[in-house]
């Protein structure tokens, strides 16, 4: 049997790291697992996933649609995390900055954001990023 690998880390089955979130058998208890599954989530077409951990102050009418298209347009290839502040199970707020490397039409780039996330109804969820550099060829 083949083990499959989570996009978030390769070294980590995905049964034992992201999956989990996308079933809804668990919860992220922080606002990195959170963003990590919200990555492996548009490596794996999960759009449910990205709209539901969405806060629900900024869901917009077009965000599924936004989700849809950006999963299509964009081929991703890796994550690195570069810094988390906050973010704990105590916390009701948390900032993740991250690197990924995606491809589109085959060329490489780069997506760094400093995404901020906040507790709802003790779940985390994503609100906003400022984003760094998007199409910084690679």
């Amino acid at each position: 049997m083949t083990k499959l690998s989570c996009p978030c880390n390769p070294q980590t089955e995905y049964k034992d790291c992201c999956q989990p979130y996308h079933t809804g058998t668990q919860s992220a208890q922080s606002a990195e697992l959170l963003m990590r599954s919200r990555y492996s989530a548009y490596v794996k077409n999960i759009v449910d996933y990205l709209y539901n951990t969405t806060h629900p102050k900024v869901r917009t009418k077009r965000l599924r649609t936004e989700i849809e298209s950006w999963i299509e347009e964009a081929q991703w290839i890796s994550l690195e995390v570069l810094e988390t502040k906050l973010g704990s199970k105590t916390d009701k707020i948390g900032k993740v900055e991250f690197l990924a490397e995606y491809k589109v039409k085959g060329q490489s780039h780069h997506h760094h954001e400093l995404s901020n996330f906040k507790r709802h109804n003790n779940k985390w969820m994503y609100v906003d990023g400022t984003i760094y550099g998007r199409d910084l060829g690679a």
